[in-house]
């Protein structure tokens, strides 16, 4: 008689043990705090040498996903779902309203990274090595000096 054939208990056994396998490995950069992630994800970036393979766009894909997911976890506003724009706009109003420790020169920056991956993602921009470089160490940068003013909390027992 041809019955369907059962699964076996390796086989439930295999199927949850890749299953874990896969949970372990998204729990791994969200057990890291905001900025320990995104620099993580910028050494890992590197070594894929993804932009040296002239995969350009790519590159600048995971480049501005890896600062906006900094922005969004470390501030905890919807930046990955933003127009470039958009993103400049909410730091601009954080910054006004000193919600933010972050200077001039940092938004700037942030503007400049977000503008040239656009221009290379949706405008074939090609910028030169020297610009992509200088663009990776402004990511770092932006990274290093965009953080949520710190909550002072009154202390209690000074009544």
């Amino acid at each position: 008689r041809d019955q369907p054939r059962s699964r076996g208990l390796g086989d439930v056994y295999k199927r949850q043990i890749r299953k874990r396998k896969e949970e372990i490995e998204e729990d791994t950069y969200s057990a890291l705090p905001p900025y320990d992630e995104a620099i993580f994800k910028l050494n890992e970036l590197d070594e894929k040498l993804l932009w040296q393979n002239n995969k350009i766009k790519e590159y600048y894909s995971e480049l501005t996903e890896i600062v906006r997911g900094y922005i969004e976890r470390e501030l905890k506003v919807p930046a990955l779902e933003k127009t470039t724009d958009e993103v400049l706009d909410m730091l601009k109003d954080f910054k006004d309203t000193e919600a933010i420790l972050t200077s001039e020169d940092t938004i700037k920056k942030l503007r400049d990274l977000l503008r040239e991956a656009d221009l290379v993602k949706f405008a074939k921009s090609k910028p030169l090595a020297l610009e992509i470089e200088e663009d990776r160490k402004d990511a770092q940068d932006i990274v290093s000096s965009l953080k949520p003013k710190p909550i002072i909390e009154e202390d209690d027992e000074l009544e």
